[in-house]
């Protein structure tokens, strides 16, 4: 065979392979991949933090002439809450000094202005509310005092009032 002839036949050949490595992808190896999914799944529960700065509030000095004493925002119960809740407040008895009372119910509370409710050893709604946010809410809560002439006369009056926040 003439040497021309087995250069085209060698070239055709060759152009023959380069079009099977074309057409067969080429020899290249493809990467392979695969993929799955999953849920991620949590659940909110309610959440409620309560704070009362005012650790005390002092009526001072106080005397049956010039009684009733009221004191506006005598305390800023905050609520943090991320649903809805209500504010609840009690007292833990009577205000004693050694072994002098004066009746709970003598102290008032008042929430938005209105009349004063008398002071019990049970839950009082003073308010409800849905959630606040980061940020919370402060209620300002008014206090009134009654001293009669019937009180002894003795320093350091005290009782435990306790607010409560509670989610439904």
């Amino acid at each position: 065979m003439a040497k021309a002839t087995r250069r085209a036949i060698a070239g055709v050949l060759t152009l023959s392979l380069l079009g099977m490595f074309i057409v067969l992808g080429g020899g290249v190896v493809s990467a392979a991949s695969d993929q799955d999914t999953h849920t991620v799944t949590f659940n909110v529960k309610a959440a409620i933090q309560l704070n009362v700065p005012e650790a005390t509030y002092d009526f001072g000095d106080v005397d049956p002439i010039n009684s009733p004493y009221s004191a506006t925002g005598a305390v800023n119960p905050w609520v943090r809450c991320n649903t809805n809740w209500t504010l609840n407040v009690r007292g833990s008895g009577d205000f004693a000094s050694g072994s002098n009372t004066v009746p709970l119910s003598r102290l008032g509370w008042r929430y938005g202005g209105g009349s004063y409710t008398a002071m019990t050893t049970s839950d009082a709604q003073v308010r409800t509310g849905t959630k606040t946010g980061g940020a919370g809410i402060s209620t300002a809560v008014d206090y009134q005092l009654t001293v009669s002439w019937d009180d002894d006369v003795a320093d350091g009056y005290s009782a435990t009032i306790t607010y409560t926040a509670v989610t439904p």
